[in-house]
């Protein structure tokens, strides 16, 4: 059993592993492709599997957290291919449709994590990998991948595959994105992005959309949920409230997937992080006055009630919509580099986030560690109103062009 220190330490180790194997990740799927880099991300993947069911003991869980680092990693390369082989009418929604897969593993993982053995655990952590290594070998390259080296004849083939064969389709699809490459360089250092105004407009929304969901508060609700609800005096459990906030964010990020392409970005990005500015104040107002000594037996659902709002609120904006907008407004020569930026500089965020809990704890209160939250999604409001553009149908060349 690890106490909260052991634990922060835990969660944020493999981060610092992510300064290294983000921008490995980021110059594979630029140099070798999208899907050599799905493969290369299987396999430590599998392998961190392998180590858990047979090396069970504390040391080898930090060895597994750096050695897993790839599968988090390489989520960024994933995203970027979905966004890179759908159609701009219905690409929002297969993006957020990622977030939702994930939600579905987490959900999993606490739900067999309290029923399973130790054993009969982590081999589904051998399985699911394997299993997806198989069906990446089944799916195309990335159209775009292929253009951007030249390859048309392998690009027809996989663009082919993904319209079902549909020849005339294929053809527009292939022409629009030579078009687009047609007004990017094949390579662009720092400089060129730079100067080029779509590109340093891209990055600059990419890297603040990832900083803004990283700072919205749900990564102390998800790495420590156990100890907020017990903390708190919550009348669930640890382990059920783990379950219950998996539950909240699946059915949120599912919303998101059926809202996304009509309502657009910009106002699901305002419901988002409004409605979480709302929770988190009412949360922090509660653990103030419980440090304090105020009586709150008759109050003990407020927890409880505004950390599920806020993992709802959370999941239908927040959670995909950042994933989405940074692929949708970026030329596909920077994808790579932009996906690589953000994730270094999320990971930075992410590690002072986790490591700062339970020092916030001990030496402030509970409270602090939401109300930092509260001001940043206010922050995120205004970047929202002035920064952020609206991408839902848009081409990349429309994008560009804007």
């Amino acid at each position: 059993k690890m106490n909260k220190e052991e634990l922060s330490f835990l969660v944020t180790y493999p981060l610092y592993a992510a300064f290294f194997i983000a921008p490995l990740l980021s110059y594979l799927g630029k140099r070798y492709g999208r899907k050599t880099t799905f493969l290369v991300c299987s396999v430590p993947n599998i392998l961190s599997g392998v180590i858990l069911v047979f090396a069970p003991s504390k040391v080898w869980l930090y060895i597994v957290r750096v050695v897993g680092s790839f599968r988090m990693s390489g989520i960024a390369i994933a995203e970027m291919y979905v966004s890179e082989i759908t159609h701009e009418s219905i690409r929002g929604m297969f993006m957020s449709f990622c977030t939702v897969q994930i939600n579905i593993g987490i959900l999993v993982a606490y739900a067999l994590g309290k029923s399973l053995n130790y054993v009969a655990f982590n081999t589904l952590y051998v399985i699911v990998p394997f299993m997806c290594f198989l069906l990446v070998l089944y799916i195309p390259e990335s159209p775009h991948f292929l253009m951007e080296r030249q390859r048309k004849d392998d690009a027809m083939k996989s663009m082919l595959w993904l319209k079902n064969g549909d020849q005339t389709v294929a053809e527009l699809e292939l022409q629009a994105i030579e078009r687009a490459g047609n007004n990017q360089n094949e390579k662009a250092s720092v400089k060129q992005i730079w100067n080029d105004k779509a590109s340093r407009s891209a990055m600059l929304i990419g890297v603040l959309s990832f900083s803004f969901q990283t700072l919205s508060g749900i990564h102390p609700v998800l790495n420590y949920a156990g100890i907020i609800f017990e903390e708190s005096s919550s009348f669930l459990s640890p382990d059920d409230s783990s379950i219950v906030t998996a539950v909240i964010l699946l059915v949120a990020s599912i919303v998101n997937v059926m809202l996304i392409e009509g309502f657009g970005r910009k106002p699901l990005l305002y419901v988002s992080l409004i409605g979480s500015t709302i929770c988190l104040s009412v949360l922090s107002v509660f653990l103030f006055a419980l440090s304090n000594g105020v009586d709150v037996g008759n109050l003990g659902f407020v927890p409880v009630a505004s950390i599920s709002s806020f993992v709802f609120m959370y999941g239908i904006g927040l959670a995909a919509v950042p994933n989405a907008l940074t692929n949708e407004v970026s030329p596909t020569n920077i994808r790579p580099a932009m996906g690589g930026a953000a994730s270094i500089t999320s990971t930075l965020i992410l590690i002072a986030v986790l490591q700062s809990f339970p020092f916030l704890d001990e030496k402030i209160g509970l409270y602090f560690v939401f109300v930092i939250p509260v001001f940043t999604n206010i922050a995120g409001v205004f970047f929202t109103w002035f920064v952020v553009p609206e991408t839902k149908g848009k081409t990349l060349l429309r994008f560009r062009k804007s």
